[in-house]
């Protein structure tokens, strides 16, 4: 773990929190932005290229291996050298990358290593690191608070993406789409090495929400741990994080909820459309269920601080759950109307996403809160692969019928509900942070 300075108590100077949540705001835009960009462009690079869009699928899957598949070792170096340094570098890679991408994508190989590239580093931006900053910034009374915060950058590239990139696309060619969005990731880049702190206690503060008295606990608690470390002792342990059970757990419950992400993304417009709707009525689905998902995160945010986050994170999927395995019934209405009703109401027990990330911090201790989500997101890969697969295979024993993955995909998040009251720990409200203790 970096080892920081003991500065001077600055009692009043816990909101800068809020500063360190908002750069995680920058870097979930970024991520899914790098996700985004290339379904936007594929038809175009292969128009170029001289190929079908089917010679250039590789790209996304080696991507994808690299974006999740890499996490463990950008959460090591959260642990081992410091929020800040890791962001900075991992944002920087993504930025070079990007521009790089828009020059040399002049054959397929060199498509394919380009972008594998590009998910090496935005590999860091996901679920690998954000659990520990929010984790090590916020109280465990405003830590989901805070990752909603952070998450809501997510939600406006879903939002803003289908605005942003075909303008470009249409008016400048896809190398405009990889310049410009490599030019805001070095933006955010840059943002992110003058704000972004390790810790509350590098600049002298302790996490937002402690009262005075357990700030002071906290500072007296980390000199401590200081002295510990210059010891030789209290050194976060990489086994300690693959010999816990809640790992592994953990690791199910994401590749349920990865069965549930790659299904959705795979399938949803396709079974739309299938039912007899437009695919601009399908797309209007996917903006009304982000717009209703946003709504959800802050309400589940502030219930989750107020009550046990496993509690929150498992009615919104069983219910979710439920819901979605219903949208086969609402596609074969083949009414509108009611789909986009539905939608709407659907999408208010979607925003676990958020609620997932800060209790995968609070199930390790300190100093292993970013090697704990690292490793838990790299075996989410399981799920991020053979979701779409097993979608697939549902489709097939329905006898083509494209709507039966929601069931597949609601029955992954019923599972997962189920397996988060059983195998996670307590956390947040009352309960506070018994891991982090000093959280």
């Amino acid at each position: 773990m970096a080892e920081e300075k003991s500065p001077k108590l600055r009692k009043g100077f816990s909101w800068y929190a809020w500063v360190n949540s908002g750069c995680g705001f920058g870097t979930q835009l970024i991520c899914l932005y790098c996700t985004m960009v290339w379904g936007y462009c594929i038809a175009a690079v292969a128009t170029q290229l001289g190929v079908e869009k089917t010679d250039l699928a590789l790209a996304a899957s080696i991507y994808g291996v690299c974006y999740a598949g890499l996490s463990f070792v950008w959460g090591i170096m959260a642990d081992r050298i410091g929020l800040r340094k890791t962001l900075t570098v991992s944002l920087a890679g993504v930025g070079v990358f990007l521009v790089l991408f828009s020059f040399t994508a002049t054959s397929v190989m060199g498509v394919i290593i380009t972008y594998a590239l590009v998910g090496v580093f935005v590999s860091a931006l996901g679920s690998a690191v954000l659990p520990k900053l929010i984790s090590t910034w916020f109280h465990a009374n405003t830590r989901s608070r805070g990752m909603m915060i952070a998450g809501f950058g997510g939600s406006a590239a879903s939002l803003t993406a289908g605005l942003i990139f075909p303008q470009l696309l249409l008016s400048f060619g896809w190398q405009m789409c990889f310049q410009v969005l490599g030019v805001i990731a070095l933006v955010v880049c840059v943002i992110v090495f003058l704000l972004v702190r390790d810790s509350p206690y590098s600049v002298g503060t302790y996490p937002y929400g402690m009262t005075e008295q357990e700030g002071l606990a906290y500072v007296e608690a980390m000199e401590e741990q200081q002295g510990d470390v210059k010891d030789g002792k209290g050194k976060p342990s990489f086994k300690d994080v693959l010999k816990s059970p809640v790992t592994w757990g953990f690791g199910v419950i994401m590749v349920l909820f990865q069965f549930y992400m790659m299904s959705t993304t795979t399938y949803r417009t396709a079974a739309i459309v299938d039912s007899g709707f437009t695919i601009v009525e399908a797309g209007l689905v996917g903006t009304i269920m982000s717009v209703t998902m946003l709504i959800s995160q802050a309400i589940a945010g502030v219930a989750a601080d107020k009550v046990p986050r496993k509690f929150v994170a498992a009615v919104l999927l069983l219910v979710g759950g439920v819901g979605f395995a219903a949208f086969d019934f609402v596609f074969g209405m083949n009414n509108v109307t009611v789909l986009y009703v539905y939608a709407f109401v659907a999408g208010l027990f979607f925003g676990v996403a958020p609620i997932l990330n800060t209790l995968m911090a609070e199930c390790f201790p300190p100093e292993l809160r970013g090697s704990g989500p690292g490793v838990v997101s790299t075996i989410a890969l399981v799920g991020r692969f053979f979701g779409p697969i097993i979608a697939a295979q549902c489709i097939v024993m329905a006898g083509g019928h494209t709507g039966a993955f929601t069931y597949f995909a609601g029955g992954s998040l019923l599972v997962a509900g189920i397996l988060v009251l059983i195998i996670l720990p307590k956390t947040g409200g009352k309960v506070g942070d018994p891991i982090g203790k000093k959280g």
